[in-house]
């Protein structure tokens, strides 16, 4: 090829513009391939994290400050959580499967997440989070707010009678208002609150505009963030219903009616 032609070749805009996309998409593809294993990580650290807050929110100025190294998350989350996988049917899984790599995913429609493994997206699972020494139960919740999906975590006591902690990794809720929940002390409200899972048609206390003293099924709700509160409300009873029957086999082996363990 002539040097006039290389010329023209590089002169040519579109052909420039190739070049420069092939080149920008390489390098782009590079730093995702290098950087995905630590994306993963922190992905993990940042589920193992909050489901520490959950656990611990009523001593959450002492746990703050400690759950923020990466390696103290770690060695905690070890001493006080024990992960266990169902399957959506309510079967308890049996076989050696990598906790770290269930995908969590949003059903856009309501919020919702739903659970699965890459090698076989069409089988879904429940995750749960057993509270060691014998203190309880942590699942996932998620569900619409007012701008934006809320993702958390609900944490109940083993009698299966109060609400013990909750927490929330992920929402875009307005500063000031629905994000509020943010605050270790708006999601206080929740602690020792009722929850009654004897019934198919499960009870958990609400955020309402005025609680009662005597009603421990109430808690107040997020000033000026009425849809917020709302979509707490739906739910947090949604995703308690979804885990009840496996909640109730795991508190009492004789109540397992649901559910093959």
């Amino acid at each position: 090829m002539s040097a006039n032609k290389k010329t023209n070749i590089i002169s040519n805009p579109f052909v420039f513009i190739g070049i420069i996309s092939l080149i920008a998409s390489l390098i782009l593809s590079f730093v995702s391939e290098s950087t995905r294993e630590r994306v993963d990580s922190n992905k993990k650290l940042d589920i193992m994290k909050n489901v520490l807050l959950c656990r611990y929110l009523e001593n959450y100025e002492s746990y703050d400050q400690k759950l923020s190294i990466p390696s103290n998350i770690e060695k905690e989350y070890d001493k006080a959580i024990e992960q266990v996988l169902y399957y959506e049917n309510g079967t308890l899984v049996s076989e050696e499967l990598d906790f770290s790599k269930l995908e969590w995913k949003e059903n856009k429609s309501d919020g919702s997440m739903y659970f699965f493994f890459k090698s076989n997206p069409d089988v879904k699972y429940l995750p749960l989070f057993r509270v060691k020494n014998d203190n309880g139960y942590i699942v996932p919740v998620s569900g619409k707010g007012l701008w934006s999906t809320l993702k958390g975590f609900l944490y109940v006591s083993k009698d299966l009678e109060q609400i013990k902690g909750i927490s929330f990794y992920y929402h875009g809720e307005t500063p000031g208002l629905g994000g509020e929940i943010d605050k270790p002390e708006v999601k206080k409200r929740y602690v020792n609150k009722s929850i009654d899972l004897s019934e198919k048609d499960v009870r958990v206390a609400e955020m309402v505009k005025t609680p009662s003293e005597n009603n421990n099924f109430e808690l107040k709700y997020i000033s000026g963030a009425t849809i917020t509160s709302d979509g707490l409300n739906y739910f947090i009873k949604r995703d308690l219903s979804k885990y009840r029957d496996i909640l109730l086999c795991e508190s009492d082996s004789t109540k397992c009616k649901g559910v093959k363990k």
